[in-house]
């Protein structure tokens, strides 16, 4: 899984990169958001990222998003202009 800014406007989308084949698939595809991997579920069918969709890019949220791009659930909102971080 990787971050990729395919547009030029610095919103980082998600794609699944196939190694063996050496093409990629886009998982997510949010209007000016910044989204960075964070962890892959054992079984490889969930990918956790971190979102981050304030203006000031301050705020990090955690998303978690089927490894096929589907079913995408918010875990941890931060508070809009919070400052709020998450740590690892």
């Amino acid at each position: 899984m990787l971050a990729k800014d395919m547009k030029g406007n610095d919103q980082h989308d998600l794609f699944w990169f196939h190694i063996k084949t050496g093409g990629m698939k886009q998982l997510t595809d949010m209007l000016n958001a910044q989204e960075v991997p964070v962890d892959i579920s054992p079984d490889g069918n969930w990918l956790a990222h971190s979102v981050n969709e304030s203006i000031d890019l301050v705020n990090e949220d955690i998303w978690l998003v089927n490894s096929d791009g589907s079913e995408k659930h918010l875990l941890i909102q931060a508070k809009e202009s919070s400052k709020e971080q998450l740590g690892d």
